[in-house]
Formats: structure tokens, C-alpha cells, sequence
């Protein structure tokens, strides 16, 4: 999604680092992640919006993300902040959406248990 000149609207860049933001909780690191997401050449809102939320939880995940699996941080956060759908989430990770929905329970549960429970 680009303007005429080539440069993306000023709302999607702000989406995105917004979402980079809730998940990284640095705004260094969602400053960077957005940009490297623009330079990668993402197609659409929602791509780029899933690509910075990626690299993100991937780079620098805040403190609710970190006792989750990789694949389990970036099936919850493309489903919150990202706001997509399981079948969405599926064809971004490449797995099935049950295997989607997997991921988002499983790190809900990691995020949601106390220290102890997480050993």
C-alpha cells in the first residue's frame, strides 16, 4: 500500500511501530524492526504489520512474551496487537490454523503461569 510517490501513509508506518511497541515494549527496538520490516519490501498492512511484530518479539520481547516459545510469541502477537485471525496467522507462519491456535494457547498459558510453574 503506497502512495503515488512510493512512500507508505504515515498511518500504516504508526500501526506498525504501534504493534512493535506493545510487543517489545523498547521503542529503540520498534524504531528498528519497523524500519527494517519498510526496507524488506512488505506488501500490504498487514504484512508489514506482521513482519515488524515478528522481528520484534524475535529481537527484544517484553516481559509478558519471554516465556513463551519463539513460535509461540509470534502466533500471539500477530492475533494481539496484529488483530489476525487464526487462518491468517496459519498462512503468515506457515502451519495449519489448528497448529496456529496451538501456539496462541500454549503461549497464553506460558505468559499466564507464575514463575514457579514456568520451571
Amino acid at each position: 500500500m503506497e502512495s503515488s510517490d512510493g512512500h507508505r501513509p504515515a498511518s500504516l508506518v504508526a500501526r506498525a511501530y504501534g504493534a512493535a511497541i506493545a510487543v517489545s515494549a523498547n521503542p529503540a527496538v520498534a524504531q528498528h524492526v519497523t524500519a527494517v520490516a519498510l526496507e524488506g519490501g512488505a506488501n500490504g498492512e498487514q504484512d508489514l504489520v506482521s513482519r515488524t511484530l515478528r522481528l520484534a518479539v524475535r529481537t527484544a520481547p517484553a516481559e509478558q512474551y519471554r516465556r513463551m516459545s519463539v513460535e509461540q510469541r509470534e502466533a500471539v502477537a500477530l492475533a494481539r496487537p496484529g488483530g489476525a485471525t487464526a487462518n491468517e496467522i496459519a498462512a503468515t507462519l506457515g502451519v495449519s490454523p489448528a497448529e496456529a491456535k496451538r501456539r496462541m494457547l500454549e503461549g497464553l498459558r506460558a505468559a499466564a503461569a507464575t514463575p514457579a510453574q514456568a520451571r
